[in-house]
């Protein structure tokens, strides 16, 4: 994909995860937390609404930001990310460690839930943001 093209699905895919986080933390708020006996805590949930607006918005403007360093015409591919060959034994690390530490982020947002099918979205669309994130990074690096 051309960089604005993938700039823009990277912000969809943002958006689909906000999303999901807000279905899924307002169907845990309305269902309340089985054995816990504050039930009142779940009412803090609309911080973190506001906070993940805040997060999407600066994460969107700070990846606009850096497109502004990748070459007018740059081909990004989502695929690059699990091509390891040519790579560095530290960036073949670095990028096994990146590519790990997602996938362990992408089973505690499976967790976080009562709603195993929102959680399930969640996670599946964070993890996606994340490796979108990585090949927008690695393309302003070049």
């Amino acid at each position: 994909m051309k960089k604005w093209t993938y700039w823009g699905v990277m912000c969809l895919v943002s958006l689909a995860n906000g999303i999901c986080f807000f279905c899924a933390s307002l169907d845990t708020m309305r269902r309340g937390v089985s054995g816990v006996d504050n039930q009142a805590a779940l009412l803090f949930i609309p911080l973190l609404w506001i906070a993940a607006v805040l997060v999407l918005v600066l994460l969107n403007a700070c990846t606009l930001i850096q497109g502004r360093r990748i070459q007018h015409g740059t081909a990004i591919a989502l695929r690059s990310v699990f091509d390891f060959s040519g790579l560095s034994d530290k960036t073949r690390a670095d990028r096994a460690l990146y590519l790990g530490m997602s996938a362990i982020l992408m089973l505690f947002a499976y967790s976080l839930f009562a709603s195993k099918l929102l959680s399930l979205a969640y996670a599946l669309t964070g993890g996606l943001l994340l490796l979108f994130l990585y090949a927008w990074r690695q393309a302003a690096r070049r």
